[in-house]
């Protein structure tokens, strides 16, 4: 995920392992890649609870691992799922993170 990604070159840098440029272009390059969650709360009027779904599902987590670290039933994630779906008007978890991009 980028926040991964950054959090790893971030620990490098520290240590004295990466230039700040190298640092500059892979922030510019996550940035790219890192969903627009604003949007999705202002033009499809997803909740909090739904964008932290929907944070989960960019980062490939299926939706028993999705219900396990927002500790809530599986079916609540597939709800949680239909109501982004619904508002979004997305056929799929892919086509959520396509619109959100």
């Amino acid at each position: 995920s980028p926040l991964a990604l950054r959090a790893f070159l971030i620990g490098a840098q520290g240590s004295g392992g990466l230039p700040t440029h190298i640092m500059v272009l892979v922030e510019k390059v996550t940035e790219q890649h890192s969903l627009n969650l604003k949007k999705a709360k202002s033009r499809y009027g997803v909740s909090d609870r739904e964008v932290e779904v929907v944070t989960l599902v960019a980062e490939g987590l299926a939706n028993k691992e999705i219900a396990a670290k927002l500790f809530v039933s599986e079916h609540t994630v597939k709800d949680h799922l239909k109501n982004i779906m619904r508002k979004m008007n997305a056929a799929s978890r892919s086509e959520i993170i396509h619109l959100l991009k």
